[in-house]
């Protein structure tokens, strides 16, 4: 990664941390079990969150070498934030004085009504854990018979959908096709551009989590604007009753990046609850590549170059926002100006 004017960063030597989420009862427990019986993800630890005082999925799992640390009678995204911090801290010190196996991946397993954007809060402001670990990305389960229903009714199945990196259709040998198609559309309008699997479409889930993240992740054939989902023209589209919608504005060309990175970080503080997911394409003046812009709610990531092979001719920024009509009206305006305002010659 590297920021607005500096050159590539250095490999990052950091142990990748990729959180498991979805809806209840969406699978997230076979599918972590899946994961740890592919032998290129044996030296993996898990985390598991539950709620309630009594702990169930984690005897569902497998054990994987590094072991299954538990979160109990909480969630990650409100209660939990500090025993997640010890579990990660005790895990990379376990591992250390070889009272575990050495483990090169954590996965987070979250409860089904978890928001993932306080895991990446965590890792971010926790100075133990922001120089051992880092953020890899987010998979969602995504019940292919309820599915479409649940992003409709339930806030935090839409949250969790438009911060995911991956999308992994499970019971698809239960839904009809009418309903894997529902299921299939909703999400292509509550995150335009998610990449979605199934399970048994998956060759290789080592090097399924290598290539997750907005880094490094544009999806097969579609290139970098697949991934951006952009529609062309300016537009905000509702999603669904649960309130999200997206809001894409293509950009015509450079920005002023010092205007644009503050103005848009002012935008983050006014609205960040709102906003639960930022993705960009951007060219900034007197910079020869494309960036990479990636964010949700109030945190943003640091700008990556993508190669302009890769990076095609479309630039554009795509908000996926949660809110009043009222609020999402002003975002969009709010993104507008800001674009406006930062244009340059260049």
């Amino acid at each position: 990664m590297s920021q607005a004017g500096g050159g590539p960063a250095p490999a990052d030597r950091r142990i990748p941390l990729v959180v498991v989420t979805g809806f209840l009862g969406s699978g997230k427990t076979t599918l972590v079990n899946r994961l740890l019986r592919e032998p290129g993800l044996r030296e993996t630890a898990v985390v598991v969150n539950e709620l309630g005082s009594i702990a169930v999925d984690h005897h569902l799992l497998r054990v994987s070498e590094g072991g299954v640390a538990l979160l109990e009678g909480g969630c990650v995204c409100c209660s939990l934030r500090g025993e997640l911090s010890e579990t990660l801290r005790d895990l990379f010190m376990q591992a250390l004085q070889r009272r575990i196996p050495a483990f090169s991946r954590v996965l987070l397993e979250t409860t089904g009504m978890a928001d993932p954007a306080a895991v990446l809060f965590t890792l971010r402001h926790d100075p133990f854990l922001v120089e051992r670990y880092a953020y890899a990305g987010t998979v969602m389960t995504l019940d292919a018979v309820h599915g479409a229903g649940q992003l409709s009714a339930q806030p935090e199945a839409s949250r969790q959908l438009a911060q995911a990196d991956l999308a992994v259709l499970t019971k698809t040998d239960l839904a009809t096709p009418a309903q894997r198609a529902e299921t299939m559309a909703a999400m292509a309008r509550h995150h335009p551009g998610l990449r979605a699997v199934t399970a048994d479409t998956v060759q290789s889930w080592r090097g399924t989590l290598d290539a997750l993240g907005p880094y490094r992740q544009a999806g097969p054939g579609s290139g970098w604007q697949g991934w951006l989902g952009l529609s062309g023209v300016r537009a905000v589209a509702p999603a669904s009753h649960a309130g999200v919608r997206v809001i894409s504005l293509p950009v015509p060309g450079a920005l002023h990046a010092g205007r644009f990175l503050a103005g848009l970080a002012a935008l983050q503080d006014a609205h960040g609850e709102a906003i639960l997911r930022i993705k960009g394409l951007l060219r900034f003046s007197g910079q020869a590549v494309t960036q990479v812009l990636h964010g949700v709610h109030k945190q943003r990531y640091p700008l990556a170059p993508v190669p302009s092979e890769k990076a095609g001719k479309a630039l554009g920024l795509v908000l996926i926002v949660r809110g009043s009509p009222a609020e999402s009206r002003a975002i969009e305006a709010r993104a507008e100006a800001l674009l406006r305002e930062c244009a340059t010659p260049d």
